[in-house]
Parts: C-alpha cells; structure tokens; sequence
C-alpha cells in the first residue's frame, strides 16, 4: 500500500486510542501525576514568567519519555535507534507549531488539518530516529487520506475538555466572588491548571501513538522483514 493510502475513519481511531489508553494506563497515570507534581513544584519555587517555562521543560520530558517507553511496550521502538533525540523533537515541535498557528489563524480550518498531517511527527523521531524534517514528511505522506478523520477527533477532544473546564472556570470565578482571594485558592488553581495541562499532555501522546500504531509504522515493519 502506497504512502498516505489507508483511510481511517474516526471510530477506529477512537477505538485505537481506548485501546493505548487501557495498556498503558499505570504509565499514563504516573507520567500525568509526574507532570502535575514537578510544574506546581516549579510554579511555586520561580513563580509565573519562571514556572512556566521551567514546567514546559519538565512537561516535553516526561512526554518524550513516556512517548518512548509506549513504542518499547508496544514494540514500536527500532532496534537501530540509540540515544535520544531531544533537539529533533523540539526543532520539529517549533516548526509545526509555527505552521499551526498560521494555519489557524487562516480561518482555524488550515491549522487543524496541518495538526492532522504531522501528527506522527513525535513516533517517527522517537521509534524510528529521523529527523525532524524527514519526521514531518513521513507523517505528512501516511497522513493523506485520512486527515479529515484525524481533524475531526482532535476538535471532538477539544469540545470534550473544553466543556468541562468552563464549568470549572464558573465555579472558580463563583467562589473568589464570594470568598475573596487567598494563598490556599492561588495554590488550588494552579494545581488544577497543571492538572488539566497534564490530561492534555498524556492524553495527546496516547492519541499520537494510537494514530501511528494504525497510519505510521506498517510500512516501516515490513521494510525491517523483507530488508
């Protein structure tokens, strides 16, 4: 099957995410738990313009790691990839998300269907060791036919997590009103934030594995076999 061919539809990949959740929900909660821990810690000790930037560090660690240990448990990790490929992942990071934020701000459209495309970027840097061009490219191609699929399931996560937290944005608001400001609440809130960061930083690497288990590796496996 040429690159980009497969098609997949939103309910297999929702499957497959249930799926790479369910294996690997001890990781998952203890990477979610590590991200919560160290960017509060991190937030507390250096404040608002420190924490943030020392909490995105401790943040893209734990992801890329527990990125990694995903595709050894699930047997995605390339015997020929030694040591780590930090800067890659960051270099293809800011390229991405530079693009993104072009195409979103071209009428959104563009930029969740350039999230689609290189949403196997992270798996082909980390499982197979490219580089973070060649990783966008080969997400780019497996991507093709079913960017729209994979579009639609990221806008149908953002409207599930998005719902929730202006319930709590409500109630927070609600409770300063009445209660005033205290160290106890400015604690409580940035827990609360780093917890919802960290929802979304375990649950988007078990998305991007799901989709690079059913768009991404095939033709990598089969070129390992007959190669």
């Amino acid at each position: 099957m040429a690159d980009g061919e497969r098609k997949v539809s939103v309910s297999e990949i929702f499957s497959e995410f249930g799926g790479t959740l369910s294996r690997h929900a001890r990781l998952s909660l203890l990477a979610g738990l590590g991200i919560v821990a160290v960017t509060s810690i991190v937030d507390v000790l250096l404040g608002d313009s420190g924490g943030q930037f020392g909490g995105t560090i401790a943040s893209f660690l734990i992801q890329y790691h527990l990125m990694e240990q995903m595709l050894a448990t699930d047997g995605l990790l390339s015997p020929s990839v030694t040591g780590r490929r930090y800067l890659s992942v960051v270099g293809a990071s800011i390229l991405t998300t530079l693009g993104m934020m072009l195409g979103f701000a071209l009428l959104i459209v563009p930029g969740l269907l350039l999230l689609a495309r290189w949403s196997l970027t992270w798996p082909y840097i980390i499982g197979q060791g490219m580089r973070a061009t060649e990783a966008m490219g080969a997400s780019w191609r497996h991507t093709r036919a079913s960017m729209v699929s994979i579009a639609l399931v990221y806008v149908i996560c953002m409207m599930l997590l998005v719902v929730p937290l202006a319930g709590v944005g409500v109630a927070q608001g609600l409770a300063s009103a009445l209660s005033g400001p205290s160290i106890t609440g400015g604690v409580g809130g940035t827990i609360l934030g780093n917890a919802v960061a960290a929802l979304m930083a375990v649950g988007g690497t078990a998305l991007t594995l799901a989709l690079y288990r059913l768009l991404g590796h095939s033709d990598n496996r089969l070129a390992e076999v007959f190669g």
